[in-house]
């Protein structure tokens, strides 16, 4: 790869982290980070989501553990500055996707 293009590509990541969308998601995940109450939520569902990985293997029932995998799940996403956390991820998410959708229809239009 060029050193001109690293650049470019170098800029275009320094766009985005300077964007508002990195910065509160940047934000929000050091204070999930920091949040107990969320941390063991989600290590909960975690183990929950094992459990249910090794039941299903062995082909045993899974309906309680499921039910108890969405009780927990529902109860995460009720904390406000989880879905906030959930929000901008997914705005920030859709933002790099749609430069990655630029960048392969130029790339496309290039190749035809």
């Amino acid at each position: 790869m060029s050193e001109e293009l690293e650049k470019k590509i170098d800029e275009i990541i320094d766009i985005i982290k300077t964007s508002s969308e990195y910065q509160d998601y940047q934000y929000l995940k050091n204070k999930l980070e920091q949040n107990k109450r969320i941390k063991d939520q989600v290590d909960e569902i975690k183990k929950i989501q094992k459990e249910l990985v090794k039941k299903e293997y062995v082909k045993e029932d899974v309906s309680t553990l499921e039910k108890e995998y969405q009780k927990k799940l529902e109860e995460l996403e009720e904390i406000p500055l989880y879905s906030d956390f959930i929000e901008t991820q997914n705005k920030l998410n859709k933002t790099i996707k749609q430069i990655e959708e630029r960048f392969q229809k130029y790339f496309d239009q290039k190749t035809n």
